[in-house]
């Protein structure tokens, strides 16, 4: 009976190791692929650059979190104002304001030394350029399909500061808590991930 208990009791204590290899292996696993996704992405220059096709949709929301600030008008209200500036600046995909600034479109979009400027000048100048910016005529609600736009430019700029990185880094941070939810699901068994 002894050797019966015995065996039952080294199995158990092979379960609970093998569950913690397998633990640390998912865990550092998970640390590895989120430590070079974000370090791809450096390499490429994600972290300064904002897609031609999507330049509008991101300074659409960029302009509503800029237009909260500066006039309170709400979440998703946008100040023709802050679009414009923006525009203005460079910020959007517009050939002729590139080469107003001495580029071409899209080389602009991933220049994140005249993306930072467009976005400071912009935020600096729009509560300068008066009431008639928070009129009725001059804001306008944000399409539905960009509310989530709007939530994702305000919590980038909120915990990274107001620079086109904040985005990346949001972006890169939301992965990670994605690789950290794997890396917790490794209380599980392989056979328990795998067929969830």
């Amino acid at each position: 009976m002894d050797s019966n208990h015995l065996s039952s009791h080294r199995s158990i204590d092979i379960g609970v190791v093998g569950h913690r290899v397998w633990t640390a292996i998912v865990s550092a696993l998970a640390i590895f692929i989120f430590a070079a996704t974000f370090r791809a992405g450096l390499d490429r220059g994600m972290d300064h650059l904002v897609g031609w096709q999507a330049s509008a949709r991101v300074a659409n929301a960029i302009a509503a979190v800029m237009t909260e600030d500066a006039f309170r008008q709400g979440r998703y209200a946008v100040s023709g104002c802050a679009f414009g500036l923006l525009n203005t600046h460079g910020f959007i995909g517009n050939p002729d304001v590139a080469a107003r600034l001495g580029v071409t479109v899209p080389e602009s979009l991933k220049s994140g030394a005249l993306l930072d400027h467009a976005l400071e000048r912009a935020r600096r100048e729009l509560p300068m350029l008066g009431e008639h910016c928070k009129a009725k005529t001059h804001i306008r609600g944000i399409g539905y399909d960009d509310l989530g736009y709007v939530d994702f430019a305000n919590l980038a700029f909120s915990l990274f500061g107001v620079h086109v990185r904040a985005l990346y880094y949001l972006f890169s941070r939301s992965t990670g808590s994605r690789w950290g939810w794997l890396s917790s699901s490794a209380e599980a068994t392989p056979q328990e991930v795998l067929s969830s």
